[in-house]
Formats: structure tokens, C-alpha cells, sequence
């Protein structure tokens, strides 16, 4: 039972920070928070002290063009990412028609990024808005950890 209650507060307490840094511009949007500590998504374990962990989880329509998901990132504060989607996709960053960053997501290969690996960041420039594409419908999921004191 405590557990349920700490992560309903905890859940309470991160929606409020995220609220006012990162927001899904539309309605089926399930937003979920958890700071810190080890997780384990997709195969995939991260250890990460980040301030802040944002949760999208989105039903993608089929035939959707640069989709806009209204997210910013700070690249100098970005810990680690993890997107997983259900059917291939194409993410851009900034911009659907000159994009910053374009992606190749695949279907049940997770797209995970760590601060402390040696692997450079894969944004290469700070994100206002990411834009999704693709044919088929299907699930996005994105985990993103920011530190505002890296």
C-alpha cells in the first residue's frame, strides 16, 4: 500500500514539474514521471540521477505526416533517451520539412541514448517540437531524463 501511495505522489509531484516543461499537444496523451534510479525498458537498464524523467505514450494514426509532438529538449540537459514504437516511423526534430535531427525508428528496436556512455548525443541541436511520420498506425513511446544540473 505504500508503495501505491509514494508513487501516486511522486507520479503528482513530476506531472507538475512536467507540466510546465514539456507538453503533448494531443488529447490521447498519458503522461507518467519517475526521477532517478534504475529502470529497465525494453532490455534496456538505465542508472540515471536525472531531475526528471518525461513519459509520451501515443496512438499514432496511420498515413499521419510529421505528427508534432510539442516536447523541448535541452541537449546540455538531456541525461538518456528511449523511444520504442510499435511500427516503423520516421522522427524529425524542429521542423517536418527541414528537420535538425532525422531518425529511422523501427518497430521493436528501441532507440536508447545514455549521457555517460562515450556515444555522442544524437540530438545536434536543443529539440522545440519532435514530428512523426508513418504509414501504418501504431504506438510511440519515449522516456526522456533531463538533469538541469549536469
Amino acid at each position: 500500500m505504500f508503495e501505491v501511495i509514494a508513487a501516486v505522489l511522486i507520479l503528482a509531484f513530476v506531472c507538475a514539474v512536467w507540466a510546465t516543461t514539456c507538453r503533448v499537444t494531443i488529447s490521447s496523451q498519458n503522461v507518467v514521471g519517475n526521477s532517478g534510479g534504475s529502470v529497465t525498458l525494453g532490455g534496456v537498464a538505465y542508472d540515471t540521477t536525472a531531475e526528471e524523467c518525461v513519459t509520451i505514450d501515443l496512438s499514432i494514426s496511420a498515413n499521419s505526416t510529421d505528427f508534432n509532438i510539442a516536447c523541448p529538449i535541452d541537449i546540455s540537459e538531456l541525461s538518456a533517451i528511449h523511444i520504442e514504437v510499435s511500427q516503423d516511423m520516421t522522427l524529425q526534430t524542429n521542423d517536418g520539412a527541414t528537420p535538425d535531427d532525422t531518425f529511422a525508428l523501427k518497430a521493436a528496436r528501441p532507440f536508447t541514448w545514455q549521457k555517460n556512455t562515450g556515444v555522442p548525443n544524437p540530438f545536434t541541436v536543443d529539440v522545440t517540437d519532435l514530428y512523426v511520420t508513418n504509414t501504418t498506425a501504431g504506438t510511440f513511446k519515449a522516456f526522456i531524463w533531463r538533469d538541469a544540473t549536469p
